[in-house]
């Protein structure tokens, strides 16, 4: 046992040497990025860093563990021990030198760097031309990693002699004890990494739970993110036309409505699942009865457009005007962390209450972490509903269970408010309670008696809204998530794929009725601030439903392919050039590629897709989704 004990006091010791590496470089970062904030605010900071610190600490040091504490004799050996060693210091190194670079590198972009820091450094040999003047003007920071390199390396040759003494002792070595160490060791790791026994692994995203958008760097450290986002999907700056070119093409800063402020309450109702071609006003009538009476009342698309595939997706959409552009999901990105124009956290600047409602388990999808990054005030989710023997035993808690919880939780916020409730019961395996007191029509496809039910839970919901004095002065966004099954021909193709109903309607405002023009997912939240004489500066990739909008159009992403959708055209391009264009009058299943160089309409609809995903790539390279005075 004397081996076992002098190797886990090796392991604790190095562990707490990764620890005070990163809190020392975190507070370089601090001093070096001041920032006021109350104590209560510092004091969050710090505890929660520690969580990041401890998943950046386990990724550290896991390399130089499996090393020194395999469970067989050889691990005696001069070899391995300066294999470990080597492994320890390197960990120390990282963790130094990325923190501290950043302690400078955060000036310029207002973000913990990321695995795309080498992707940046990897475009152009300016990086490496320019580490001479970095590391005059800069000096200390290689001198500190430096230091901290050399007392790392220093330390733990001291703590190994003392460990070797005990490990040549004679007598054979206790495989069972040193078995256990050693898987206990990792499970602790893996623990560590994860960041608890949550269902989904901290990411950056994570951060805001603890710290406003402008302070979640604070919160993280390098090395967890530079880790987390290794072998993410990158994207690549993309140069079409020039930056000023770009945002005369595609505007993307919205300047302030020209419109006295109205701070009506706000309820974005986001449908999981609901594809155009379930209502009424698509192939298969008969499921949404509710929805289609509400489309006749309002401003309504009944072919609008997601800008997601994926639930994960839809929501930075709906609430941030950021569409998905890459294969991976943003909240899954390298970017998650950047900052942004959420909705929430405009709102919030003009006196709203914000909050965000999702009959789902919390921690799904990661919901509850965006929606504390995005300014949001009160996530409720399954584990906030009273009733935990509600549970469906599948995705969370039924909607017409979740949906009155909804509005008497609603009913208790001061006004004005901005919620977002998203519904969870039309999704895979598409369960409709038999205690619901509806029986909806049966089909051949399960997913529209789920349809049905959620539809018939929101008329209930309405219902019961309209017996709150709020509800005569907001305006109600209905949307989905994104399109589910493909159930008919139309909806298979690459622009049915994306078709989903968009609604604005307020109970005292006669808002214009059915519209057949293009609106999208990243258009609700311009036309929303719009609609209220919102009066500052933001950033969006959307535009307001209720302006003149040049261009009319929606972009999509799907299996490396861009689409820009128009009420008359569908253009699809790469990275490399222009791959297809369909007249979706004429041709709505998309049978016929009409793309060729003498398409009158070829250059205008190229060059606006080109505008949007040039600029989408630079400004999440370079954390600009936020509008930031010139």
């Amino acid at each position: 046992m004397f081996r076992e004990i002098a190797l886990i006091r090796l392991t604790f010791r190095r562990m707490l040497a990764v620890l005070g590496c990163l809190l020392l470089t975190r507070l370089v970062f601090i001093a070096l990025n001041p920032v006021h904030m109350s104590g209560y605010d510092w004091l969050q900071i710090w505890l929660s860093g520690l969580r990041f610190d401890a998943s950046a600490l386990a990724m550290l040091c896991w390399p130089a563990l499996i090393f020194s504490l395999l469970p067989f004799p050889f691990v005696r050996k001069r070899l391995f021990r300066n294999t470990s060693h080597v492994l320890f210091v390197a960990g120390i190194f990282a963790a130094a030198l990325f923190n501290l670079i950043d302690s400078e590198y955060f000036k310029f972009t207002g973000k913990r760097s990321t695995a795309d820091l080498f992707l940046l450094a990897g475009t152009g040999n300016d990086v490496i031309n320019l580490i001479p003047r970095f590391v005059s003007d800069f000096w200390y920071i290689p001198t500190l990693t430096v230091l901290i390199t050399l007392a790392a390396w220093w330390l733990d040759r001291l703590w190994l002699r003392n460990t070797r003494q005990v490990l040549m002792l004679p007598g054979r070595m206790n495989y069972v004890a040193a078995g256990i160490l050693f898987l206990t060791t990792n499970a602790l790791v893996v623990i560590g990494i994860r960041g608890g026994f949550q269902e989904r692994p901290i990411h950056l995203v994570t951060a805001g739970r603890y710290a406003s958008p402008e302070h979640t760097p604070y919160v993280l450290n390098t090395p967890f993110c530079i880790l987390k986002t290794m072998g993410a999907a990158p994207i690549e700056e993309l140069h079409f036309m020039d930056e000023v070119e770009a945002e005369q093409v595609y505007p993307i800063i919205h300047q302030p409505a020209a419109k006295a402020f109205k701070p009506d309450n706000i309820c974005i109702i986001i449908l999981e699942s609901f594809s155009a071609e379930y209502t009424g006003y698509g192939s298969l009538q008969g499921f949404t009865p509710f929805l289609d009476s509400l489309m006749q009342l309002g401003r309504s698309y009944p072919a609008g457009i997601a800008n997601a595939k994926k639930s994960i997706e839809g929501v930075p959409a709906i609430l941030s005007g950021i569409p998905n552009l890459m294969n991976d999901p943003y909240l899954l990105s390298p970017f998650s962390g950047n900052a942004m124009d959420a909705l929430p956290h405009l709102l919030k600047k003009k006196g709203y209450h914000t909050s965000f409602f999702h009959g789902g388990t919390n921690g799904t999808m990661g919901f509850d972490d965006f929606c504390a990054l995005a300014g949001v005030d009160h996530y409720l989710g399954r584990s906030e509903y009273p009733v935990a023997d509600d549970y469906d035993g599948h995705w969370g808690i039924p909607d017409h269970l979740f949906f009155p919880f909804f509005a008497r939780t609603l009913a208790t916020y001061p006004e004005p408010f901005f919620t977002t409730l998203f519904s969870i019961s039309s999704h895979h395996p598409f369960v409709v309670p038999d205690d619901n007191g509806y029986s909806p029509p049966a089909s051949e496809f399960p997913v529209l008696p789920a349809i049905a039910y959620t539809d018939h839970a929101l008329r209930a919901l309405f219902n019961r809204l309209k017996t709150y004095p709020f509800y005569q002065h907001t305006l109600f966004v209905i949307t989905a998530d994104h399109t589910g099954m493909e159930l008919t021909p139309t909806g298979s193709t690459s622009t049915g794929k994306f078709r989903i109903p968009i609604l604005f309607f307020h109970p005292t405002d006669s808002l214009p009725q059915i519209r057949k023009g293009i609106a999208q997912q990243v258009d609700i939240m311009p036309s929303i601030l719009d609609y209220i004489g919102y009066d500052q500066p933001y950033v969006a990739f959307g535009n307001s439903v209720f302006s003149p909008r040049i261009p009319d159009c929606a972009i999509t992403f799907l299996n490396g392919v861009y689409q820009l959708i128009t009420d008359k055209y569908i253009y699809q391009m790469t990275t490399e050039g222009s791959v297809g264009l369909y007249d979706l009058q004429k041709d709505p299943l998309q049978t016929r590629n009409i793309l060729e160089p003498k398409s009158t309409e070829l250059p205008y609809i190229q060059k606006t897709t080109q505008a949007i995903v040039q600029q989408y790539n630079h400004n999440l390279l370079y954390n600009e989704m936020i509008y930031r005075k010139p």
